[in-house]
């Protein structure tokens, strides 16, 4: 692998997605937010569909 890596040109550092680093400074509840969503986008259409209607909802109560 390491040979694949360097005829390839890239390292392990441009392999990692680059997500990762606005994580570090995000708040507790806005991580606990991030972990809701990486659920739901494993879930089935249908049910994501429900959920998207939900907070559509919900945050269209506010305006």
């Amino acid at each position: 692998m390491k040979n694949r890596r360097a005829f390839w040109g890239i390292t392990t550092q441009d392999m990692l997605p680059t997500a990762v680093e606005p994580l570090v400074n995000t708040q507790q509840e806005d991580l606990e937010l991030r972990v809701y969503f990486q659920r739901i986008e494993q879930l089935p259409e249908e049910e994501k569909a429900v959920i998207k209607l939900f907070l559509d909802a919900f945050l269209s109560k506010g305006r």
